[in-house]
């Protein structure tokens, strides 16, 4: 009695002529054309990426310190406001009619010869 050749499950033999990978004979039938055309495309495709990311970080940094540039002059123009206030302010220290008005409001001082009143309030038990 002759025996029956028996398959083995879930093993196939591979067919004559043909490799185990299906994807393995894609590249053999593209033209070098192709294949060249497809290598400069990724190569450029690669550059934009590389020299768009290298144009973002310093467009950002500007901006950035565009915007600080900003802040800092606003902050200038109050502080030299401020000392503009502060020098008119000296100005009129200086003379002697100011001088003599605040000698007089905050420290009651007279000349000689005048005499001196302060009103003071009523105070209340």
């Amino acid at each position: 009695m002759a025996s029956k050749p028996t398959r083995t499950a879930g093993k196939r033999e591979p067919r004559s002529g043909t490799s185990r990978n299906p994807l393995a004979s894609i590249g053999e039938h593209v033209p070098p054309r192709v294949r060249r055309m497809a290598a400069v495309g990724t190569v450029f495709g690669v550059s934009v990426i590389v020299i768009g990311a290298l144009a973002v970080l310093p467009t950002r940094t500007w901006m950035d310190q565009q915007n600080e540039r900003e802040a800092v002059q606003t902050e200038l123009d109050e502080v030299n406001a401020d000392l503009e206030q502060l020098d008119a302010m000296l100005d009129l220290l200086e003379t002697d009619a100011e001088i003599e008005r605040r000698a007089r409001e905050n420290f009651d001082l007279v000349y000689p010869g005048e005499e001196s009143y302060r009103i003071l309030e009523k105070v209340e038990d």
